[in-house]
């Protein structure tokens, strides 16, 4: 079974980079699954429990046994909602958007939309995206009501609560500390927002902004400083001079395709062995931010031990791949970063944007999580679209997208490894400042930390990790 699982992994992982690339056709998961009749069965995660249940709990062996059941529980999952991801693969790549300069595809409008200067422009483009995703909204909440169900059907516990007790991670304790940070930051944001917001002539108060505001807003600030033509070049400098090659296993693909997401990701071919650093060429922190954050995934993916079983190389806590592009990603709003490789002082103003933009990041996915916890007790597509948007609208103060109420509902419970990396991040971060000082990105020995930690591959340990409460409270404080 496991030789079975890794197969299937690998072959997903290089068909999602080829369609999230824009280089291939829709990823076909069913047909993967039909090449593989095993995987994502019952019996194959019933085998995988039963042979935990017998293993010494302290033992390596018990460890990987832990991270295969929860992948194969999430194949159970995949396997009864790959009809209805390959459907709406299909629809994304087919659906596009009508705007002034012509006709786009979807992903194309959607990393446009930040990019456009008028107001008007851009609500209309964001009408016009509505529009494109409505016929997804159908698919989406089928595959949810399908996933829910393979989850649960022999567990006697609601949809998070069995991811969580798959990866082994405090629910309660999460959502305690996502109301915490909607609470004890929501004064710092608002005051922020209403400034920034002012500053750019954007909107008179934050009730009255949408998500396109706020998307342009955090885009344009200081962004002369982040020349696309030049983001490359100095990224892959201070990757040398920090110790690692860039391109030691990892290409890099800039281009511009249509059907490209419009989000820059790490997409793992082999692990180790063959990442790609995937992005749209554009200007700006965020772009800054995307590649150096891809560029940490790719970075850990590729010095893991080759030798080490599978699971340690392809499974195991998302939430620690996803602290790594954080902290990476964390770079473009380093003033001491910035100086050194993009050769400009970052104004205080654009400072307190970076911390601005962060924040909103996690006050959105604390709305998230609270709102996908109480999904399985809500009643129907109405009532679930308005609790989101009323907790969306709570936490970013601007009208979030429509379709945003069951397209950001991401497979196996992902927001919850996307909260919890945010601690895992800080602790890395601090240990990283303890031990290297605040630029520790410049210090030989603190590459040999990251290869250290790195060759572990899923067996690092997120013990001590900050709450969520904690990192907002941090953010908060970079706002004044």
């Amino acid at each position: 079974m496991r030789v079975q699982v890794e197969a299937f992994v690998a072959a997903r992982s290089a068909a999602v980079y080829a369609e999230q690339a824009g280089r291939g056709h829709a990823t076909q998961l069913a047909a993967l699954f039909r090449a593989q009749p095993r995987v994502g069965t019952e019996d194959a995660l019933a085998a995988v429990t039963e042979a935990l249940a017998g293993a010494d709990a302290e033992s390596p062996r018990s460890a990987r046994l832990k991270a295969l059941r929860a992948a194969c529980a999430a194949l159970v999952e995949d396997r009864a909602t790959a009809t209805f991801d390959d459907a709406m693969a299909d629809a994304e790549r087919t659906a596009s958007v009508r705007e002034p300069d012509g006709v786009v595809g979807l992903r194309a409008a959607l990393a446009k939309l930040p990019q456009e200067r008028m107001r008007a422009r851009r609500s209309r483009w964001s009408a016009a995206i509505d529009a494109a995703q409505a016929p997804l909204i159908e698919m989406a909440a089928r595959r949810l009501d399908a996933a829910m169900e393979a989850a649960t059907r022999s567990a006697v516990a609601a949809y998070p609560n069995v991811r969580a007790s798959l990866e082994g991670f405090d629910l309660l304790a999460l959502a305690d500390g996502a109301r915490g940070l909607l609470k004890e930051t929501r004064d710092a944001y608002a005051d922020v927002l209403s400034w920034a917001l002012r500053q750019l002539e954007l909107a008179p108060y934050p009730g009255d902004a949408s998500h396109h505001d706020l998307a342009h807003l955090l885009r344009t600030a200081a962004i002369s400083l982040y020349p696309r033509g030049f983001l490359k070049i100095a990224i892959q400098r201070w990757c040398g001079e920090f110790g690692f090659d860039p391109e030691d296993g990892i290409s890099w693909d800039l281009e511009s395709r249509a059907h490209k997401s419009p989000q820059p990701f790490a997409g793992i071919v082999e692990a180790p062995g063959e990442v790609v650093v995937c992005a749209r060429p554009e200007d700006g922190a965020p772009a800054c931010a995307g590649l150096l954050g891809a560029l940490g995934q790719a970075l850990a993916t590729n010095h893991v031990d080759p030798q080490a079983p599978f699971e340690d190389r392809w499974l195991g806590d998302g939430a620690i791949a996803g602290a790594d592009a954080l902290l990476f990603a964390g770079l473009a709003a380093d003033t001491r970063w910035v100086k050194r490789y993009l050769g400009d002082v970052l104004p205080a103003d654009a400072q307190r944007l970076f911390a601005l933009r962060e924040l909103a990041v996690l006050r959105r996915r604390a709305a998230q999580i609270l709102f996908e916890i109480e999904l399985p007790r809500l009643g129907g597509a109405a009532t679930q679209a308005e609790q989101w948007r009323e907790g969306q609208v709570a936490a970013t103060l601007v009208e979030p997208p429509r379709a945003g109420w069951i397209l950001d509902v991401e497979p196996q419970f992902a927001v919850a490894r996307r909260l919890r990396a945010y601690g895992v991040a800080a602790g890395n971060a601090r240990a990283l400042v303890e031990r290297f000082d605040v630029d520790w990105w410049r210090n030989p020995r603190a590459a040999e930390w990251w290869r250290g930690r790195w060759a572990k591959g899923s067996r690092q340990s997120v013990a001590g990790a900050p709450g969520v409460l904690a990192v907002g409270v941090g953010v908060a404080r970079r706002l004044s």
